[in-house]
């Protein structure tokens, strides 16, 4: 069984092809999701895999997420955001020893800063759109453990 995990952006309608947050690698739209949800659109902010520590920063960090079940969408404020942002800042001052502590990804910590960085790039730029348009979006994380 996988585990995955992932930040994402409902909007009502879509974004404009120019706006900033279209322009930061790995930030995709997500085409499926249009057929079951007509009038929005979904964007992939993040995605980890079997990455179980950065799975307990998700659920640490989201109060929509406290005594629910496994395998479910939980929504995402902006403070509940930058606090994630910050515990993921977080993990990689802590370097290698913090990230491979009890096996908790199947990443090593070389690996995983290939991918760390643009996260926290991905999140600040998250925030910085749901400020500006905060009644036509929503942020949540998914679980699929």
């Amino acid at each position: 069984m996988g585990l995955d995990n992932g930040i994402v952006l409902r909007v009502k309608g879509k974004i404009d092809p120019e706006d900033r947050i279209l322009s930061i690698p790995g930030i995709e739209k997500d085409d499926w999701y249009e057929e079951n949800h007509p009038g929005f659109s979904q964007y992939d902010i993040c995605y980890w895999r079997k990455c179980w520590n950065i799975r307990d920063i998700l659920f640490v960090n989201c109060d929509d997420a406290k005594g629910k079940d496994d395998c479910g969408t939980y929504s995402l404020t902006i403070d509940e955001l930058e606090a994630i942002r910050h515990s993921l800042y977080l993990t990689i001052c802590e370097g290698p020893d913090a990230w491979n502590d009890g096996d908790q990804s199947i990443w090593d910590f070389e690996e995983i800063m290939n991918q760390l960085p643009w996260d926290l790039v991905r999140i600040s730029a998250l925030i910085d759109y749901m400020e500006k348009n905060g009644g036509r979006c929503e942020a949540f994380f998914y679980d699929s453990y």
